[in-house]
């Protein structure tokens, strides 16, 4: 038996449990984030290396941050709740290898 395969297994399935409990606590139901999961699952059954799945699961550890520091204390700051779940809701930056030609801004 590896060891290895199962930790790795463990670790993955875990991360991708508190991807749904960060997306349900910030109400993100749709979108990119609301794939996280998906695409983290497929990477690491399926096998699937696409840059969407890798950028995924990097994204995801941002959510995941963020979820884990705040779940908690979150009501101790009046506010900040809606703060943070109106930029996750926007969504990430987009990457340098994600900017084609087609949603660049052009100021002419």
């Amino acid at each position: 038996m590896d060891q290895r395969s199962s930790f790795r297994k463990g670790l993955y399935s875990d991360h991708a449990a508190k991807v749904i409990a960060a997306c349900n606590w910030l109400g993100i139901d749709w979108g990119r984030a609301a794939q996280y999961d998906k695409l983290i699952r497929e990477f690491f059954e399926d096998g699937i290396r696409s840059q969407q799945h890798i950028l995924a699961y990097g994204e995801s550890c941002e959510i995941v941050a963020l979820f884990e520091l705040w779940e908690h204390r979150v009501t101790d700051f009046p506010g900040l709740a809606g703060k943070i779940k109106a930029v996750i809701k926007k969504g990430p930056l987009l990457r340098e290898e994600e900017i084609t030609k087609n949603n660049r801004v052009h100021f002419d």
